[in-house]
């Protein structure tokens, strides 16, 4: 099966409850789905893989009891999909991701390379991004869509310039420099110097990896929830995982084993910048706002004890 990885951007018209369950079950009107998942059905009908998990409709919305359930087998889910289908450059499901992205560049047009063969001559257009726009793609600044990232063994990412590839050891695009990189998730986890096992356990292993739950922590608290009673849910697929992996005892977002240092967290306060200038001490010197910074209040709402970072924004 595949599993959509996606920005949802609001409540799904298209969505599984109690009362819709009985007719999901007999189908779904293709045409009535967003495009985002039309497009992943097409993706999976062009790899001919026959089964495609979303989240919308295979877990029953509002009903917290198959909403827990369903959470317990995420690691699962992820971890054992042929490939994930990341709609990264999507900012809601009615956006879609299948279109032709065209390129892009600052200072460096495409080029046309011309070879020449014994009885044709071919002509290829090549292309190289200057700067890493997809940085910026909407799914990156998600909470819930980084645990699927980092739980996937295999993900296409349909990003806003080009289609990427990443796995365990490689990560490949259509529009870089370098045509291929060990980026990514490779950064982490590829160790050249070891024999790598030829039959490796169909999961991510993340305790393995140089990447710490400190690390973890930082890349996922600075995403967005929709819900701020999410904060700690959204990060129980990786959470499983780490206990798995480690055998600590998880409390609340910090792990038992980890104190008492795990609790020398703290919080960036958010930047302003004030434009306000002295004239006569600043008339010949340019005038830039100057940075302030604005410490914000608890947010309201239990998410967890005071001691934990997920207490608060």
């Amino acid at each position: 099966w595949c599993a959509l990885s996606y920005v949802w951007g609001g409540d799904q018209p298209v969505k599984t409850t109690k009362e819709t369950l009985a007719a999901h079950y007999d189908g779904i009107p293709f045409d009535a789905l967003p495009k985002t998942i039309q497009d992943a059905v097409r993706v999976c009908r062009g790899l001919a893989i026959p089964y495609l998990w979303i989240d919308a409709l295979c877990i029953i919305q509002g009903d917290e009891q198959d909403l827990r359930r369903e959470l317990g087998k995420m690691p699962e889910i992820y971890q054992h999909a042929t490939v994930t289908i990341s709609a990264a450059w999507s900012t809601k499901a009615d956006d879609g991701f299948l279109y032709r992205r065209g390129y892009w560049y600052q200072f460096c047009p495409p080029i046309k390379l011309q070879e020449k063969e014994k009885r044709a001559k071919t002509t290829m257009e090549g292309y190289a991004y200057e700067k890493r726009v997809w940085e910026s793609d909407p799914i990156n600044s998600r909470a819930w869509t980084y645990q699927e990232y980092a739980l996937s063994q295999r993900v296409l990412l349909y990003r806003s310039t080009l289609l990427e590839w990443s796995c365990r050891t490689v990560s490949d695009s259509y529009g870089l420099l370098e045509p291929s990189t060990l980026a990514g998730k490779a950064d982490h986890h590829y160790q050249p110097d070891l024999q790598l096992d030829p039959d490796p356990e169909p999961f991510f292993a993340l305790s393995s990896s140089h990447q710490s739950w400190s690390d973890i922590v930082m890349e996922y608290s600075s995403r967005h929830l929709s819900f701020a009673s999410d904060k700690l849910r959204a990060l129980s697929a990786i959470a499983q995982v780490y206990h798995r992996e480690t055998g600590k005892e998880y409390l609340a977002g910090l792990w038992r084993e980890d104190l008492p240092l795990a609790l020398c967290w703290f919080a960036m306060p958010q930047t302003s910048y004030n434009s306000t200038t002295n004239a006569s001490e600043n008339d010949n010197l340019d005038s830039e706002p100057s940075p302030e910074k604005i410490l914000q209040k608890r947010p309201t709402g239990n998410r967890g004890p005071s001691w934990s970072w997920a207490s608060i924004d």
